[in-house]
């Protein structure tokens, strides 16, 4: 039983092959902006690399995002379209959930007054973001940054940040300890939420599947003739 996740809502694109033990192999390519060239090669790459059967996977996970309007949409093509050909059901994983599982296993422990936040750039002085403290979220939404109630963090010390929005909080949060984690994203990180998900069948709609955008895509209408 093998188990294909795929995540494109940053500006990398990646792929990784599970079983219900554990990771098999990841693939990450780093161009940004890729993401409709090199999504399909990845796939083909990494099946054929593990010598695994595009029919031996029994589900497929999709970072779900927020993040990158047209990565996200790519990715839940491919993912949608797979799943309908092999009759297999679709996991809809969070992006920032996948960004806080990466940063979890390289902190030994989360202390009481310790913060992770995942956040993916959304413009200007606007990110998407999640933060977790000790597997308690905090709040998990769209922020624009320069009118936001900050007192929230009043009781943390430590401050863990990861995503394309990370650099955007430092302003805000000059009196804090902040750690900045670099990690690139990576599909492997989706093990957990996959096999949990996978074990209670909580699968999404194929015929509803739709990225979550967690606000309007911004559209220039001046620049449209």
């Amino acid at each position: 039983m093998y188990f294909l996740s795929i995540e494109t809502a940053t500006d990398v694109c990646c792929v990784a092959i599970h079983d219900a033990q554990q990771v098999i192999d990841n693939m990450v390519y780093l161009e940004a902006n890729m993401h409709g060239n090199i999504l399909n090669q990845l796939i083909e790459d990494i099946l054929f690399k593990n010598k695994i059967n595009i029919k031996e996977i029994s589900a497929i996970a999709i970072g779900e995002g927020p993040g990158s309007y047209t990565g996200m949409r790519i990715g839940m093509s491919v993912a949608k379209g797979l799943c309908y050909a092999l009759d297999i059901p679709l996991i809809g994983i969070s992006t920032l959930e996948t960004m806080i599982r990466q940063v979890e296993k390289n902190i030994a422990l989360l202390e009481k007054y310790e913060l992770i936040i995942a956040s993916v750039d959304a413009r200007r002085d606007q990110v998407f973001a999640l933060a977790i403290n000790n597997q308690i979220e905090l709040f998990n939404k769209f922020i624009v940054l320069n009118d936001y109630d900050f007192s929230i963090f009043d009781n943390f010390t430590t401050i863990h940040l990861i995503g394309s929005g990370a650099s955007k909080w430092h302003n805000y949060l000059h009196n804090k300890n902040i750690i900045l984690h670099t990690e690139v994203m990576n599909a492997s990180a989706m093990h957990e939420s996959l096999m949990k998900k996978w074990g209670i069948k909580n699968f999404v709609d194929l015929a509803y599947a739709e990225p979550n955008y967690m606000k309007e895509a911004y559209v220039n209408v001046g620049a449209i003739s």
